[in-house]
């Protein structure tokens, strides 16, 4: 159980009992229905309230974004409370997500209608920056299945659909 609001939950793909679950009280926590939910791994006790999770196609990534405009990569097959990575963007995050394949791509969409598209492993090489890809906040993207596209919707009411 959190002490505040849950903001997310992913299940992940690797399992099919495991979840994780971000909340306002700035922890993160993993699941695992096999124990009936009654006890949660807690970690990555943040330093802002967590507001939105990702995890890698192979569910050893697990991806958090905070109010405070940054995102949080952990490995969590090896270590639940150790940072791989911490990006600070310009701007909030909206959504964000990997490709539905190996994980080699990381979308990440921000209130300024950007999509900046980044290495799904190292998180540091800059891949591509679509600007103007909305007129306001982009709200929302999605890979499909066979990882051809990549939707996003936002303010403006209006689809991108973009090739892989």
């Amino acid at each position: 159980m959190h002490n505040e609001e849950i903001t997310d939950i992913v299940w992940d793909p690797s399992s099919g009992s495991t979840f994780y679950t971000s909340a306002k009280d700035k922890f993160i926590k993993k699941w695992d229905v096999n124990t009936k939910l009654t006890s949660a791994i807690t970690f990555g006790k943040g330093r802002e309230e967590n507001i939105n999770l990702a995890i890698s196609p192979d569910g050893k990534q697990l991806a958090v974004s905070n109010n405070k405009d940054e995102l949080f990569f952990y490995d969590v097959k090896t270590s639940l409370d150790k940072q791989v990575r911490l990006i600070k963007m310009k701007s909030d995050v909206n959504s964000f997500s990997w490709d539905k394949g190996e994980g080699r791509l990381f979308f990440i969409n921000d209130q300024n209608g950007v999509i900046t598209i980044l290495d799904g492993h190292t998180y540091d090489n800059f891949k591509v920056n679509l600007s103007d890809c909305h007129n306001g906040q982009c709200y929302s993207l999605a890979v499909d299945n066979a990882n051809r596209y990549l939707a996003t919707g936002g303010q403006d009411s209006l689809i991108g659909l973009w090739d892989l």
